[in-house]
């Protein structure tokens, strides 16, 4: 990276935007150490940063590209040459953070999580747990990430736990799950919490009535923005099961059009708000976002094959 990087914070005292322009020699999920031309290291609260700018490694650059276009393994490898070439701690933990986000394009939850253990270690409040690589969707894990969930259970790391849980939720350790989830509750980390609380929320999103649904969608936007998607998605499937079609499409939509990192859900969600949209009889909307499934999300292909199914019967009742 070049020596001068650019802060973008808030003044805690006016509310007002300032750029700073130094070295930031360390960032963590508590603070941003900047090193001034003059030597002096001025400390900001890292709630108070709106954006970091930095020149980074032509290897990150590339990695950076190759992840855009979703070549995950290739953006894996120049991620970790970057790693090599990159001494500042708080520059690695981003790199982690996308080695994690590459590992979950490639539908590998073990790994991704054992390279999100190792970002947390280092950073326990880091600002980049939107990456925890936890199981949202309605379906059973693989044999291998069954394998990796179970030992996340056995460790002491709430997190671990925390996505051991989520991915067993579905299957023969259902109890099990269910149980640590509530442990988890109670953690004093609000993240761990916050997210444990939602995912029990999916063991009740078939019976939860209207009253649950609204104290969802209110703990949800107590939640950080960033770990917002999967609780969504949630609220969006019960509602749906609440035939609340449009409040479901919301949810949904919502999820798709923020959080498009979530790739997985985002295509699901879009599923799901087409679904909302077309049982409260608005066809040509819902025939639009399956589009939009079909066209920007091609390799999940549970949700395209059934958006195309959906489609046709869609067309075929419009004739």
């Amino acid at each position: 990276a070049a020596e001068q990087d650019e802060v973008v914070h808030f003044l805690t005292s006016t509310g007002a935007r300032a750029r700073l322009s130094g070295k930031i020699v360390e960032y963590t999920g508590k603070e941003l150490h900047l090193e001034m031309p003059g030597g002096r290291v001025q400390r900001i609260a890292a709630s108070q940063v709106v954006k970091v700018e930095a020149a980074y490694s032509q290897a990150y650059q590339d990695a950076e590209e190759a992840f855009r276009q979703r070549r995950y393994q290739e953006a894996m490898a120049l991620y970790r040459r970057a790693m090599d070439q990159q001494p500042r701690r708080w520059v690695q933990r981003q790199i982690i953070a996308q080695v994690v986000w590459c590992y979950r394009g490639l539908e590998q939850p073990g790994p991704a999580g054992e390279a999100f253990l190792a970002l947390i270690r280092d950073d326990p409040d880091t600002q980049l747990f939107d990456c925890i690589p936890l199981a949202w969707l309605p379906r059973e894990a693989d044999p291998q990430t069954v394998r990796a969930a179970r030992l996340w259970l056995e460790r002491p790391e709430p997190a671990a736990v925390l996505m051991g849980a989520s991915h067993l939720l579905v299957g023969a350790a259902r109890s099990e799950a269910i149980e640590r989830l509530r442990q988890l509750v109670a953690s004093p980390d609000r993240r761990i919490a916050q997210l444990a609380n939602a995912q029990l929320w999916r063991t009740a999103a078939a019976a939860a009535d209207g009253r649950q649904l609204e104290n969802w969608a209110e703990a949800i936007e107590l939640m950080p923005e960033n770990l917002r998607a999967g609780p969504l998605f949630v609220l969006g499937t019960a509602q749906l099961q609440n035939k609340q079609w449009e409040d479901a499409a919301l949810s949904f939509l919502r999820v798709a059009i923020v959080y498009p990192q979530e790739r997985a859900l985002a295509a699901q969600a879009l599923l799901g708000a087409a679904r909302g949209l077309q049982e409260a009889r608005q066809s040509v909307e819902a025939a639009r976002l399956y589009h939009e499934l079909l066209r920007e999300y091609p390799e999940q292909t549970r949700a395209a094959a059934e958006a195309k199914a959906r489609l046709e019967q869609l067309q075929q009742s419009l004739r």
